[in-house]
């Protein structure tokens, strides 16, 4: 058999592509895709929307993009702000920058540097965020080592924050972060945090700026 030739596309300035089967796609300026998209790379420089789904080996991204779909990929690299109207699925992401989505997000690995915005579930096996500019929200977290930190320098003021309703994982480690319920194995309380139940197996420990109302070890 024949192996089929995948195209590219590459958008310089202002333009409109629609879908398919392509190898790689760059976006120089503003661009937008009409259709579902399975490519290999796709590399953003400016803004960019999405109006079908997207399967991606590797994206990586320059500016500000919003895609209306589902998008899944081996490998996300945010720089700026990623808008997702679906679920998000992939290996691992990183961003330095804002990652929104209204439904759920599944990675093995998340790397933020900046603010997340999640109403679903974020479940991730690792998870590492420095809370960057405004408040962060997630509705859910799940996952085997989490780590909130909010020593990041802002430069917009105020205190950056993560407020999120649950905490699922193994290891847990909390700064700067309001949720109802933590739930872990190890759970450690860094500063400024506050939580209204912390249920823990085998460690516990607690900053002395940090707020617990009430503690169960099961």
């Amino acid at each position: 058999m024949t192996a089929i030739t995948k195209k590219n596309i590459r958008i310089f300035g202002e333009g409109t592509s629609t879908g398919g089967i392509y190898n790689k796609v760059s976006i120089h300026g503003q661009g937008r895709i009409r259709g579902d998209l399975q490519c290999d790379t796709m590399k953003i420089f400016g803004d960019f929307k999405m109006n079908g789904k997207a399967s991606v080996d590797t994206f990586k991204m320059f500016g500000n993009s919003k895609v209306y779909d589902e998008i899944k990929g081996r490998n996300f690299k945010v720089f700026g702000n990623l808008e997702l109207i679906k679920k998000m699925t992939g290996d691992a992401c990183l961003v330095r920058g804002w990652l929104s989505s209204k439904e759920s997000v599944e990675l093995d690995t998340l790397s933020v540097k900046g603010g997340l915005d999640i109403e679903g579930l974020l479940n991730v096996g690792k998870l590492t965020v420095t809370l960057g500019h405004s408040t962060s929200r997630i509705k859910e977290i799940g996952g085997d080592t989490i780590s909130i930190k909010g020593k990041w320098l802002n430069f917009f003021g105020g205190k950056n924050r993560l407020i999120v309703e649950s905490i699922e994982g193994n290891n847990i480690y909390l700064e700067h972060t309001t949720a109802k319920v933590v739930r872990g194995n190890h759970v450690t309380l860094g500063p400024e945090c506050d939580i209204e139940l912390v249920e823990y197996q085998n460690s516990y420990k607690s900053h002395k700026t940090a707020n617990a109302h009430k503690v169960n070890r099961h």
